[in-house]
This record gives C-alpha cells, structure tokens and sequence, in this order.
C-alpha cells in the first residue's frame, strides 16, 4: 500500500523543491482565480524552475495566495515569480480538518505565500483550453458590469447566483440566509440556471 499512500516523487516533481529558499517559478494558471476580500489565490501548474544559469523543467500544481494583489490575474496566464515553495502542512488539532489530504485530492503537491504581487510577472495570456477561455471572458465580462454598476452585497449576491463566485459575500448575509432556511440558493447549480 506504500506505492499508494506516499509515492515516490519522480525526478521533476515540484515537491523536491521544498526548501528555505526561494526559486524562480514558471506556471499557467489552471482555474479562475479565487477573490477573498483579504487575498487572491491561483492554482498554478508549474512546468519550470528557473536559477541563474539553467531551466529545469518541472511538474507539479501549487496554490499561490497572494495578500494584496492589484493586477488582474486569469485563467491560462503564464506567470513567473520567486517564492519559498512549502510541503502543506495541518493544524495538528485532533480530528481537525486534513488540509494536506484536502490538497491531494485536488493534486496540489506544494503552497506558495506572497504578500503582494509586484514581483509577479505575466508572460502571456490565453494558454489553456479554447472553450473554458471564452468561458472565462464572459464571466469576467459579467463580473466587471456587476461591480460596476451595483452597490454590495446585492453585487455580492447576483455573482454568487450568476457566476458562481461566493467569496465576498458578507458573513452577516450569509448567516442570514441560513437563518431563513434558503443559503442552498447561493450555490449555482443546473437547476437554479
């Protein structure tokens, strides 16, 4: 069961790059960005690693947090950045939520913490799949005409029903529609649509 429960990483695997140090990474971006109202995460399939004289190539996903950002960040950007890539880790409370198990199951192999993006660099744009790319053009075309024109939460709120994206709902919301018994409404489904 041991080939199961912990593999040997190959070769190019981004978790033999766990260090103190940081490196010079090189990934695309592989869903829409995740906007908290206290930072921005991408999930990143990395395909190298870069230091002064030579390119390594290198596979692997990681989870990217950024503190403040001010760019706009989209699926299938190439970015390149330095970070210190971290193995994931739990809060080793008992019987507590597994985030390292979380992770796997979604082939996360690494996590990245930067406290802006100025050091980010897009490279280019629109790699990735055609179709979820004209997806992603669309929705940020809703998102822009919702934020700009409505006044949260009822912003907050037609993202959520519209688009999908939940994570600026304001807790108090939250709770109340939870309270009323109708918080299943803010997740988009097929038969809401």
């Amino acid at each position: 069961l041991q080939q199961y429960v912990d593999p040997q990483a190959p070769a190019g695997d981004l978790s033999r790059f766990f260090s103190d140090d940081r490196v010079n990474i090189e990934g695309v971006i592989t869903e829409p960005p995740v906007r908290l109202p206290a930072r921005t995460r991408l999930r990143l399939r990395v395909s190298a690693i870069h230091d002064q004289t030579t390119t390594r190539p290198v596979s692997g996903t990681l989870l990217l947090s950024i503190k403040a950002s001010e760019k706009t960040f989209r699926y299938g950007d190439r970015i390149r950045c330095f970070v210190r890539l971290r193995k994931p880790r739990n809060f080793s409370n008992p019987g507590g939520f597994d985030y390292i198990r979380y992770l796997h199951y979604q082939g996360i192999q690494a996590t990245a913490f930067l406290n802006d993006d100025r050091g980010i660099t897009i490279l280019r744009s629109g790699e990735g799949n055609k179709i979820l790319l004209g997806i992603e053009h669309i929705r940020d075309r809703i998102r822009t005409f919702l934020e700009q024109r409505l006044p949260a939460p009822s912003r907050d709120i037609l993202k959520a029903l519209i688009i999908g994206e939940q994570q600026t709902i304001p807790e108090s919301v939250r709770e109340r529609f939870a309270r009323l018994g109708i918080a299943h409404i803010l997740s988009i489904s097929g038969l809401h649509v």
